[in-house]
């Protein structure tokens, strides 16, 4: 268990560059920044949560995601994306499954705060994800 937490808490150090929080006008969602950035939101907010060993695993990054979730959303709604790992007291108020390693990566659609929709995605193909909760949130 011992060993495995260090992996974990490695990982995250070697992962948590400042250049990958500032490459796009879409927020990195922290724990200091969930209340002001979803909660607080005059627009509709989507929460895009996506696990680093999985994007890994499907050659994507979150730069990628940010870039995609921006493209898609457009001006109409507000678009947060983070590491799963670094968010999982926010990914365990929206994502009704026990936390598991790595956590799936999953786009959660709100309103006014309250969580309206979900879906979980592969990393690399999330267009019917997008589409799913876009159609939902209306």
């Amino acid at each position: 268990m011992l060993v495995f937490m260090a992996f974990v808490a490695s990982s995250m150090m070697f992962l948590s560059s400042p250049a990958v929080a500032a490459t796009s006008s879409v927020t990195l969602l922290t724990p200091d920044n969930f209340e002001t950035e979803v909660v607080k939101s005059d627009k509709p907010v989507v929460v895009v949560l996506a696990s680093i060993p999985t994007l890994e695993g499907y050659n994507t990054s979150l730069e990628k995601l940010k870039s995609d979730a921006e493209n898609y959303f457009g001006d109409k709604y507000k678009v947060v994306v983070g590491k799963a790992e670094e968010n999982a007291d926010n990914y365990q108020l929206f994502v009704p499954s026990p936390l598991i390693y790595p956590p799936l990566s999953t786009i959660i659609g709100l309103k006014n705060g309250q969580r309206v929709t979900g879906a979980v995605f592969r990393p690399g193909n999330s267009t019917s994800a997008f589409e799913y909760v876009k159609g939902q949130l209306g």
